[in-house]
């Protein structure tokens, strides 16, 4: 179990838009309708009304990349050295806050 999903900083990292439940810093990295979509809680009906939401907006998608990769913006070549640098700064950011 990852406290900070390292596929949810991939994908953002590559410019593509997230649906996520709201656990794990989530919401540090999703700007919900910007970047991506949050389902406010953990239950089946709350996962159908998001993902319906993102449904009905699926010609922004591109666009919500675009946004995402702007602000997980991979330095040079390396997405990994970009992924690394942001669980790096979560985990002092949690160290602070503890």
């Amino acid at each position: 179990m990852e406290g900070l999903s390292l596929a949810l900083l991939e994908a953002l990292a590559l410019g593509r838009m997230v649906v996520s439940t709201d656990v794990g810093g989530a919401r540090e990295h999703i700007v919900d309708g910007h970047t991506g979509f949050m389902v406010p809680f953990p239950s089946a009906d709350a996962l159908d009304v998001t993902l319906e939401r993102a449904w009905l907006v699926r010609d922004q998608w591109d666009g919500m990349g675009v946004n995402a990769r702007s602000k997980h913006h991979v330095d040079g070549n390396d997405p990994v050295q970009r992924i690394v640098a942001l669980v790096e700064q979560r985990a002092a950011s949690d160290v602070v806050a503890n």
